[in-house]
């Protein structure tokens, strides 16, 4: 995950942990996050297809409206 290096700061980092060790790994990224911009932040998980936010649609089934 690329978070930021601290509560106070934009400095970011890169926090893994490799498959089968409970150990973090932080690494320095030598970049910041720009001052101006905010985020809501976002973590891809995945989801089936049977899951019905992103099966497939049957031919003339309306599609899902959040």
């Amino acid at each position: 995950m690329i978070t930021n290096a601290s509560p106070i700061t934009y400095e970011t980092v890169a926090r893994t942990t490799p498959a089968g060790e409970k150990a973090e790994r932080v690494t320095p990224l030598n970049l910041a996050w720009p001052q101006d911009m905010y985020s809501l932040s976002h973590v891809a998980v995945p989801f089936p297809l049977n899951d019905s936010p992103v099966r497939p649609r049957a031919d003339g089934e309306e599609p899902l409206r959040y």
